[in-house]
């Protein structure tokens, strides 16, 4: 079960009020902080606040939308806070580019509620990789490692999708301990320990249908730490 981050002062903007009021919920039942907005000029006239770690805003919203929304806060904002585009499911290219533009993560509406504390739960997307640097001599070599490691990465991703389809308990254990493993040699260390909790809950127990809402949450905070990935090789 994910923890909610309880240092986490999320700040959200949708232009729809039941929007928010999900959100709300979400936050308020996990005593996580929060604050609302209908549109984006609402949030740049209010007074900053220097506690906020995540920003979530729709894209589509009337008049500054949320990629400009993005581009005026990295503009004046610490680089550690967290900017998340929420939107409905999108292609791949089309995610690729919110990246570019600024945003930290893409968040897919439906969304669930481990999902968004999951979301909440992870740290900035650090492209630094000690363990693997230390070990190389060349920038080509950096980046065999690291397309590599991406593919292999994304061929565990989708038989952890046909396993949880398949109800494959066993080839489920076994990948999410060899991902656990590969994230921690990657310096992905919370990522990784989310991957070890979750081979721990797995077990304990004879059933995985019990976890589907954990592990998709897992699937989409591995998928989008990749999607970071794909930009440098």
């Amino acid at each position: 079960m994910t923890v909610p981050n309880h240092n986490a002062l999320v700040w959200v903007v949708d232009d729809d009020a039941y929007m928010l009021k999900i959100f709300g919920f979400i936050l308020e039942k996990n005593a996580i902080p929060y604050r609302c907005f209908l549109d984006a000029e609402s949030l740049l006239e209010t007074t900053w606040d220097d506690s906020v770690t995540h920003i979530l805003t729709d894209i589509h919203l009337p008049g500054k939308n949320g990629d400009e929304l993005c581009s005026i806060l990295r503009g004046r904002l610490a680089d550690k806070l967290q900017i998340i585009a929420v939107t409905t499911p999108v292609q791949q290219e089309e995610e690729a580019v919110f990246l570019s533009n600024g945003f930290d993560n893409v968040f897919f509406k439906p969304f669930t509620e481990p999902g968004l504390l999951s979301l909440l739960a992870m740290e900035k997307v650090d492209l630094s990789f000690p363990y693997i640097d230390a070990m190389i001599e060349t920038e080509t070599e950096r980046m065999e490692i690291l397309q590599h490691f991406r593919l292999e990465t994304l061929r565990d991703l989708e038989t952890i999708a046909a396993s949880i389809q398949e109800d494959n308990r066993d080839t489920l254990i076994l990948l999410v301990h060899r991902l656990a493993g590969r994230l921690a040699q990657f310096s992905q260390e919370q990522l990784s320990n989310r991957f070890r909790d979750m081979e721990h809950s797995l077990l304990e127990t004879d059933r995985i249908d019990t976890h589907h809402e954990e592990l998709a949450a897992l699937q989409q905070s591995l998928s989008g730490f990749l999607k970071r990935l794909e930009m440098i090789c």
